[in-house]
Order: structure tokens, then sequence, then C-alpha cells
């Protein structure tokens, strides 16, 4: 209950969160909201509810939280709780490998046909 809370006060901040603001501020946020994900995801302190979980990694992502977009990545690509999408899932590999995350077995993200349109 307390989490979900915290989630709803939190997630229309993070979604207008000033784009000049940037550095620990942002990275704390970010880490914040993935975890909130984690905790629903888990079913940690809340009811598990992987709808909820990916709502809030994709906020997360969308912060530039690297470990969120390999969590948005993975479910696209498995089709875990959203409709399989390979240039979605594609997109955020990418962004998660420009931050130093590399996956072994994932070269085929760099292929022209997962390129976003």
């Amino acid at each position: 209950m307390y989490l979900q809370k915290a989630g709803e006060a939190v997630v229309p901040e993070a979604k207008s969160f000033n784009p000049e603001v940037s550095g620990v501020a942002k990275q704390e946020l970010a880490m914040a909201i993935y975890e909130l994900g984690q905790s629903y995801y888990h079913g940690w302190g809340v009811s598990k509810n992987k709808k909820t979980a990916i709502h809030y990694y994709k906020i997360s992502a969308d912060l530039g939280d690297p470990d969120s977009q390999m969590e948005v990545a993975q479910c696209y690509e498995k089709g875990d709780t959203v409709k399989r999408n390979l240039k979605t899932a594609a997109h955020y590999y990418r962004l998660a490998e420009k931050q130093g995350i590399q996956q072994f077995g994932n070269s085929w993200i760099h292929k022209s046909k997962y390129d976003s349109e």
C-alpha cells in the first residue's frame, strides 16, 4: 500500500521531469522508480503485478536507467506482459548497450530490420 502511494505520487513528477536537470538527481529518481518496478514484478511488499512493473520500468528506462532499459527490452523480446515487438526490444537493448551493459547473444539488435521507423 505504501509503495503504491509512493509510486502514484512520483510518476506524474517523473513524466514531467525537467530534461535540463541531470546528474545524481535524475539517476536517483530513475533508480527509485526501477526499484518500485522490481517490487511489483516480484511482489516485494505489494501484490505482484507485472503490468504495473513494466509501467514503472518504462518510466525509469526513459529517464536513462540501464537496468530498466534491459528489463523493458527483455519484456518486449519475450512478449512478457506486453505484445512481442523486436524493434522496441532492440531499441531498449541499444540504449542499455550505450551505457555499458552488454548481453551475450544480442548481436541481432544491430540488424537494420530492427531499426525504429
